[in-house]
């Protein structure tokens, strides 16, 4: 239904009714600059949520290690006892560090990889490489379904060393 409406010096004019609903010249532009406001502030509460649930995340890249008899990390040796291991990372390749107490025994490289589902408890895999040595390998954790693990360049050399040599 269209309304008439008297204009400036005496004239009529038109209006829809979705025009007559629209607010006045003036206020339209504050309200897109509102819904702008709203737009950025959205952004900033994502980028917010996402850094805080990286972090979140950084703060569980940690497990405990329990050594039984001597392996080496990375070419150090680690001597029985407990150790925590923690690792940093953004994808399946992380930094690894092995330490006891607040001293780092060892760092090295390692890879994460999904487990079909949780591990029962946490456990270690070793490796005897021609020396004798045994080489940590992977490391498993009580409830996740992830494994870590460990890359040892110094055992793969003593390998590849002792293949050669035969």
């Amino acid at each position: 239904m269209l309304r008439e409406f008297p204009a400036k010096r005496g004239r009529s004019e038109t209006v829809s009714p979705a025009a007559e609903n629209s607010p006045p010249d003036g206020i339209g532009k504050g309200i897109k600059e509102n819904i702008m406001k709203m737009g950025m502030i959205a952004k900033g509460s994502l980028l917010g949520l996402a850094l805080l649930s990286t972090t979140a995340f950084a703060a569980n890249n940690k497990g405990s290690l329990q050594v039984s008899e001597p392996v080496t990390v990375a070419g150090k040796l680690v001597a029985p006892g407990e150790y925590r291991v923690e690792w940093e990372g953004s994808g399946p390749e992380v930094d690894v560090k092995v330490l006891r107490g607040k001293n780092v025994v060892a760092r090295t490289r390692g890879h994460l990889r999904e487990l079909g589902q949780a591990s029962r408890n946490n456990s270690r895999s070793v490796r005897t490489v021609p020396d004798g040595t045994k080489s940590l390998t992977e490391l498993q954790f009580q409830g996740k379904k992830y494994a870590l693990t460990i890359e040892d360049e110094a055992a793969q050399r003593a390998q590849s060393e002792a293949s050669g040599s035969k």
